[in-house]
């Protein structure tokens, strides 16, 4: 699995106190392996608008927006509107709510297996193309500051409602498969329901040694479902919480893990 692809864009200051970037870009994901049935690419085009007015030296308004073309989901747009705080030089606070998205991924369009699940009993584990994108509207609270001269900070609190959650249950009636003389049981990848997210992220960077940055990010995301997928899972049991609920399943819909990066109102802070 890879991804390689293309950017451009443009910085324009239309009047003071105002930049606007617009651009483009193309990325191209790529797989292979048996489970997946060879080979698969997908091309991935969009367009993106990221605007900031400094409504004064301490505070501004940042609005993004970004329309990308998925070749199994067609066309997504995404938005963005941030908040943004300067009290001083180092420190910097951002208030950020946005719509974003997780296209399904090459396991959840085209995975393909059959296991065998007891006595004359298998499981069909299978990926759909016509799965929807997962959608999420999120609230950040955010801050990125310099809070000695050898350690930046960065902060991230987040609150995500997911729509379109992505998984695979029972669905479908089971069938008699001749060749495996036994019953399949049918579990495909869908679209089941909604779910709930918040967490905190914490990013320190130090040097070390001198003239080689480190940095350690840390993430604490409990999840909260808000529809569980019926029946038994193929894991055992009957879809246990700790693997419903598990934080990274949703790590795409964090606006500043997904597709919008963040935007502070100063550039990267530089040690003095």
């Amino acid at each position: 699995m890879g991804t390689r692809g293309i950017e451009v864009q443009h910085k324009w200051f239309p009047f003071a106190g105002d930049t606007l970037v617009w651009g483009a870009n193309v990325d191209q994901k790529f797989s292979e392996g048996p489970s997946i049935g060879g080979k698969h690419t997908h091309d991935l085009p969009g367009v993106f608008l990221d605007n900031t007015y400094d409504v004064t030296d301490q505070i501004s308004l940042n609005a993004g927006l970004r329309c990308d073309k998925h070749p199994n989901t067609d066309y997504t747009v995404s938005n963005r509107l941030s908040l943004l705080y300067s009290p001083h030089e180092r420190h910097n606070f951002r208030l950020t709510w946005g719509n974003s998205y997780r296209n399904p991924d090459f396991v959840e369009n085209y995975y393909s297996r059959i296991s065998p699940y007891g006595e004359g009993k298998y499981l069909h584990v299978f990926g759909q193309e016509d799965n929807d994108p997962e959608k999420a509207d999120t609230w950040e609270l955010g801050y990125y500051g310099q809070v000695s001269e050898t350690c930046i900070l960065s902060i991230n609190l987040f609150y995500s409602y997911l729509d379109d959650f992505i998984y695979f249950i029972q669905e479908g009636d089971p069938y008699f498969d001749e060749t495996r003389n036994g019953v399949i049981i049918p579990y495909p990848y869908t679209n089941i329901g909604d779910a709930k997210q918040y967490g905190a992220e914490v990013e320190v960077n130090l040097p070390h040694p001198p003239g080689v940055e480190w940095g350690r990010p840390l993430c604490f995301t409990p999840t909260r479902e808000g529809k569980k997928p019926p029946g038994p899972s193929p894991l055992g049991g009957h879809n246990p919480p700790e693997i419903w609920e598990q934080g990274p399943i949703f790590r795409g819909h964090n606006l500043t893990n997904g597709v919008f990066p963040p935007r502070w109102p100063r550039g990267p802070l530089k040690k003095k």
